[in-house]
């Protein structure tokens, strides 16, 4: 056995101290589960937004020294997201709502008379935008 290595010594496996890393693991992923999830009896329905996301806030400004510096954070689920379209996608999934304790498959109802109010709404809305009957085109000629 020529360059055969003879003296090499396997080291046996310590069963109580590989045990009782695989409960302590276990029991952290348990509390971690249960810190991070709404159970489902006590989730609110979906609703509309009320709050805007700001997201023009961070357009343009540059910041030195931070590890996340110019990347998205979601508070809640404490990810990182390198643009604004994966954590928009990531906001409004099925992760993030179970997380923050609303339910997806709930949804508030509403009548008729409140969406006949809204598309009123944003009729006035419209109608504030539009430029009057005699007056000049603002386009460049």
């Amino acid at each position: 056995m020529e360059g055969a290595v003879v003296n090499v010594k396997r080291e046996g496996f310590d069963e109580a101290a590989l045990l009782k890393k695989a409960k302590e693991r276990k029991e952290n992923e348990a509390k971690k589960e249960k810190a991070s999830y709404v159970h489902a009896s006590e989730r609110v329905a979906l609703t509309a937004r009320k709050g805007d996301l700001m997201l023009e806030a961070n357009v343009g400004k540059v910041s030195f020294g931070e590890e996340n510096a110019g990347k998205w954070h979601c508070k809640d689920c404490d990810i990182v997201f390198n643009d604004n379209i994966t954590y928009l996608d990531h906001i409004n999934g099925k992760k993030h709502q179970r997380v923050v304790g609303v339910s997806v498959n709930r949804l508030e109802k509403v009548g008729a008379s409140a969406v006949r109010n809204k598309f009123a709404e944003l009729k006035k809305k419209k109608r504030a935008h539009r430029l009057p009957k005699n007056s000049p085109d603002p386009r460049p000629p």
